[in-house]
């Protein structure tokens, strides 16, 4: 398994291509559309999904674009519609995932987690030692709550359930460098919000 980290759009998002055995999944295609396609080509994949983490356009605004070039599917929570509409840009995925959910790539298996706090359908993804937050939590920090949709009581809950992980989960967000949940955990305790969480 190989996880590249593009950088795209104007607010930086993290957009992971998963690559396993000639086969990729796309999470997050949040902008420059040909910087995505094109890495994906030049590496010979085959992208078979496209993952969307949440309904904020930072996180799918090249999601047609990617479609349209590589022949692929877009996933997502059926609960982030309402926040894409209320944020100015819709989404059409073809898949929606919820708590039951598995993504396949490669013969690598994710589970879909759905961590709602940031907004209502947001999900995170897990597997292999690793996990894609989106924007649930980043290195030191967690998603803002003043969007649509937007928890601090589920945000929270939310972030309950990843820090019961295991400490050398790696953590992959949305915006920023990748963490650890060893690291997470402490950043929590320090800054007074254990209690919140756990």
């Amino acid at each position: 398994m190989k996880v590249e980290r593009l950088i795209v759009g104007v607010l930086k998002t993290n957009c992971y291509v998963v690559e396993s055995d000639g086969e990729a999944l796309i999470v997050d295609p949040g902008g420059s559309p040909d910087v995505i396609i094109s890495h994906v080509l030049k590496r010979g994949l085959n992208v078979c999904l496209l993952l969307v983490t949440h309904g904020h356009p930072d996180h799918y605004s090249a999601y047609l674009d990617v479609k349209d070039a590589l022949r692929c599917k877009v996933a997502m929570h059926e609960y982030d519609l309402e926040t894409a509409r209320l944020m100015s840009m819709s989404i059409e995925p073809d898949i929606y995932v919820n708590g039951d959910s598995t993504i396949e790539v490669g013969g690598l298996k994710f589970k879909v987690l759905h961590t709602p706090g940031h907004s209502p359908g947001s999900i995170s993804l897990l597997g292999h030692g690793l996990i894609f937050t989106g924007d649930l939590m980043f290195k030191m920090g967690y998603g803002r709550i003043d969007l649509p949709g937007g928890s601090y009581v589920m945000l929270m809950k939310s972030l309950k359930r990843i820090l019961s992980f295991e400490d050398d989960l790696k953590v992959y967000p949305g915006h920023g460098p990748s963490t650890n949940l060893r690291d997470e955990k402490s950043f929590y305790r320090r800054l007074g919000l254990w209690d919140d969480c756990v």
